[in-house]
């Protein structure tokens, strides 16, 4: 693929840094460069992200499956036998209550926060934040760097032509 040289608009390769017939620095086309090899990156920790959570997401629904059947199993016992039934809700209202009171709930709580982190580390979710943060800085400081960079070439052009005025002069 061909685009216009950006200072003398002559036709050049855009894979080329500098015009081969002026030497001008194409910066939009480094840009262009650097967004498509950050785009390729995205793109695979996607994918490599959406695998993990779609493993993740059937592995999860075959368990949350069996227990809903353990759980159906269970309520049509308890429904066959109301005095055992009546047993179990007891049971269940003080488990509740020493759950709460125990400190128990706190300490569930706080698994399921850390396990949950841990699970975001898994899935690759933070490092894929981490990478995408780092990315889109890179992506400032390319175009920072881009700009000058051209403005440094453009003194270097300046003082050469200068210095050449005054050899002329001389």
């Amino acid at each position: 693929m061909s685009i216009n040289c950006e200072k003398c608009g002559k036709d050049i390769n855009n894979e080329n840094y500098n015009c081969p017939h002026c030497g001008e620095l194409q910066v939009e086309n480094m840009k262009v460069v650097l967004n498509n090899a950050n785009t390729s990156i995205f793109n695979k920790i996607e994918n490599y992200i959406g695998k993990a959570k779609e493993t993740i997401s059937k592995t999860s629904k075959s368990t949350d499956e069996k227990i809903s059947k353990g759980k159906d199993i269970l309520f049509e016992y308890l429904d066959d036998n109301p005095h055992i039934k009546e047993e179990y809700n007891k049971h269940l209202k003080l488990m509740s209550e020493k759950y709460e009171t125990t400190g128990t709930k706190d300490y569930v709580d706080s698994a399921l926060t850390k396990t949950s982190d841990k699970f975001d580390i898994i899935s690759g979710q933070k490092m894929y934040d981490l990478v995408k943060d780092k990315l889109a800085l890179q992506d400032k400081y390319n175009d920072l760097l881009a700009t000058k960079l051209v403005e440094a070439l453009n003194k270097v052009k300046d003082l050469e032509t200068r210095i050449s005025k005054l050899e002329n002069k001389e």
